[in-house]
């Protein structure tokens, strides 16, 4: 069951096709993947922390703190302007990007199969928005670990461990 996002919350740009057939994948992915990259963001201690604090009412986080980073917000530093789309946005184009790189390669009783349809041909990854959009995520995920490393009074530095991600391509 998620937490955070829900299979609504893919529009715009991590727009994915839903019906019957996808809405359960899709919703597998975000179940695997919405807690694994808050933890990635915030280390497992201050997760826990955002956690219980966001259960408090299951619609947003009741901690300014978290609320903060939960939030949308675009702020001036000496090295440029940060940037963030919200934590929802970023989670849900980090798991479409994890979402869509999985869709060719289906497991059947033949093994791995690519799959083919009779009307249309597969778009290649370089053809669509997959990397963008994961690239685009990292802005969010950047500035949100900025936020927390520029507010030490704000945030337990030991409870603190963000990961470092990396931007992707394909060269």
């Amino acid at each position: 069951m998620s937490l955070y996002i829900q299979i609504s919350d893919f529009k715009g740009q991590s727009e994915t096709a839903k019906d019957i057939f996808t809405t359960d994948d899709l919703q597998d992915y975000i179940d695997k993947f919405e807690v694994r990259y808050l933890q990635d963001l915030l280390g497992c201690e201050l997760y826990e922390e955002f956690a219980t604090d966001f259960a408090i009412t299951g619609v947003l986080p009741t901690d300014p703190k978290f609320q903060l980073i939960w939030n949308p917000f675009c702020k001036d530093d000496d090295c440029g302007i940060r940037r963030s789309e919200g934590i929802k946005e970023m989670l849900s184009l980090f798991i479409y990007f994890e979402y869509l790189r999985d869709q060719p390669v289906k497991n059947n009783i033949a093994g791995p199969q690519l799959n083919d349809q009779a009307n249309s041909t597969s778009a290649t990854p370089t053809q669509t928005n997959i990397f963008t959009n994961y690239n685009e995520s990292l802005e969010s995920y950047w500035a949100i670990q900025w936020i927390i490393c520029d507010n030490p009074d704000s945030y337990d530095w030991d409870k603190y461990n963000g990961q470092c991600k990396e931007l992707i391509s394909l060269i």
